[in-house]
């Protein structure tokens, strides 16, 4: 009856190319869980103007907090680019970083 207020379970992220690995608590975007876990992510604003902090999304699904067309094209996008400061792990994840 009350499962909406119940804790979530951390999910688990993972970097393709890196092979590194952490952990997101509910409610924790991926770059804050990857900050607390202290992978060296690159980043700026936190705030999702700067699109320092995008990776693609290679598998599971995250929610998006905001929409990431101001900053990213569309092609990025459709090809799974999402920005760690503004994306929540909805399921475990595996993320790359440009250039990796």
């Amino acid at each position: 009856m009350f499962s909406l207020f119940k804790k979530k379970a951390p999910l688990s992220i993972r970097l393709d190319a890196e092979g590194g690995e952490f952990t997101a608590a509910g409610g924790q975007s991926l770059l804050d869980a990857a900050l607390a876990a202290g992978i060296p992510w690159p980043h700026r604003c936190k705030v999702g103007s700067c699109g320092v902090c995008r990776c693609k999304v290679v598998e599971g699904s995250v929610k998006p907090l905001t929409d990431f067309g101001y900053v990213l094209s569309p092609r990025e996008i459709a090809e799974g680019t999402v920005l760690a400061c503004q994306s929540r792990a909805r399921t475990d994840v595996v993320v790359r970083l440009p250039g990796k």
